[in-house]
């Protein structure tokens, strides 16, 4: 486990997880797994085998705005 921008130091800091990547390395299942947050900051994560589901368990947020597309 390596991170760039995260201060340890400040446990109240919340930063928000914007992307999920993964490297492979070599011809896989192994690689690097980098979790890229909010500030500049990442966590990169050098992993054997990962298997991943995702959901979403949160309910809708309401919105003043919304976009519009033709």
């Amino acid at each position: 486990m390596r991170s760039t921008g995260v201060n340890r130091g400040r446990k109240d800091d919340v930063l928000s997880l914007l992307a999920i990547r993964f490297s492979p390395k070599g011809e896989g299942p192994e690689g690097t797994v980098e979790l890229v947050l909010s500030g500049k900051a990442s966590i990169a994560l050098d992993v054997e085998c990962i298997e991943v589901a995702l959901a979403d368990i949160g309910g809708a947020w309401e919105t003043a705005t919304k976009p519009r597309h033709p």
